[in-house]
């Protein structure tokens, strides 16, 4: 018999979705300012702070990316930030990625057995380190004309009239939303905090335009995860959606937020929240390996 789409029975309770509505809605502000969709938080904390089992926290995390994204994705198009075509390219490949992801998923959580929750606090501060670092350096606010994507000789090229950029790898674009799309499937990371220098630098966008278009192609990778997750059960949509009230909220401040204001000294404290973030699951990966 084929497997269905199936929903599990939420594990929510009443107490849990007011704090669960505040989290995501500083996920919320934090996806509409960077272009991240906080999953690389949401994730390992829904597993410390509430207890929910990693496979459950990525695809419950995904729900409040596909909130996020396309709260975010509508605020930063009618700003002028989205570029479809981008979007369709990047998101396509983050489609196919989300997919190869998820079964990369199962196969660390079978080879790992009983010690899958640790692998996964470790892979986190790892991740949660090197993003702090990457957003506290605070230099990538400089578009470029000749980045990566124009010199990379594989075609065929495209053509961003909209960002007055010409000549781009397409098949280029299309990898490096495969490359995010792994990290949505594999740990419900949107990828975006990645996404967006890569778009500045090497791709050549404005800060702006880089965010927006970086929620637009987490919209889809994230859709589709949650598609292939919830064919496995492994999405609780009273998680995902108590995360999603909130953070639907709080995208619409990010992006207003993101419009307004020259962020280099909010990156800066963006970045000691993550390792903050850091710090607790590293807290919590010595008190269970020393058995606390």
């Amino acid at each position: 018999m084929m497997a269905a789409w199936t929903i599990l029975e939420t594990q929510v309770t009443w107490p849990q979705v007011a704090a669960l509505g505040a989290l995501g809605f500083a996920l919320g502000i934090i996806s509409g300012l960077f272009g991240v969709g906080g999953g690389f938080l949401s994730t390992p904390l829904l597993n410390i702070l509430f207890g929910f089992d990693y496979t459950v926290a990525i695809g419950s995390s995904l729900v409040n990316i596909v909130g996020t994204g396309a709260a975010g994705t509508i605020s930063h198009y009618r700003r002028g930030n989205v570029k479809p075509k981008a979007v369709i390219l990047i998101g396509g490949g983050s489609a196919v990625g989300a997919l190869i992801g998820d079964a990369v998923k199962d196969v660390m959580k079978t080879s790992f057995g009983e010690h899958y929750t640790n692998v996964m606090h470790g892979l986190f501060i790892v991740i949660m380190v090197l993003i702090a670092w990457r957003v506290a350096r605070g230099k990538d606010e400089a578009p470029r004309s000749d980045g990566f994507f124009h010199r990379l000789p594989i075609g065929p090229r495209v053509d961003l009239g909209g960002a007055r950029l010409h000549g781009l790898s397409g098949p280029g674009l299309v990898g490096l939303g495969l490359g995010g799309g792994v990290l949505i499937g594999a740990m419900g990371i949107g990828g975006g905090v990645l996404f967006v220098p890569i778009l500045i630098l090497a791709v050549g966008f404005t800060a702006h335009q880089a965010v927006g278009t970086s929620l637009g192609t987490m919209l889809i990778g994230a859709a589709v995860g949650v598609a292939a997750k919830g064919w496995h059960g492994e999405v609780d949509m009273g998680i995902g959606m108590s995360l999603l009230v909130g953070s639907s909220v709080g995208a619409q401040v990010g992006a207003f937020i993101c419009e307004k204001l020259h962020a280099k000294r909010l990156k800066q404290y963006f970045a000691v929240l993550v390792l903050l973030a850091a710090v607790l699951v590293a807290a919590q990966l010595i008190r269970n390996l020393t058995g606390g």
